[in-house]
């Protein structure tokens, strides 16, 4: 199992608690996406949180497609 890092793209990283998702190697990128929907766009959330795309640190966008080979991957919503 791979651990996938999500930050909030308008916070600064340092004292920021990490969004922690976990999947399989060779996993697409799509697949952490909409576990971290499920887990953190529930209700009892707040604030509730949806993403539909992911950033890289330099602010450049990731395609869903993306295979997803090492852990402590940060990306950026």
């Amino acid at each position: 199992m791979l651990t996938i890092f999500f930050y909030h793209k308008d916070q600064s990283t340092e004292g920021q608690r990490p969004k922690e998702i976990r999947v399989k190697y060779f996993e697409p990128l799509t697949t952490a996406v909409d576990k971290f929907n499920d887990i953190y766009n529930h209700p009892s959330m707040k604030p509730p949180t949806h993403i539909t795309k992911v950033y890289n640190q330099y602010g450049q966008d990731i395609p869903l497609t993306y295979k997803i080979q090492k852990t402590n991957l940060e990306l950026f919503y």
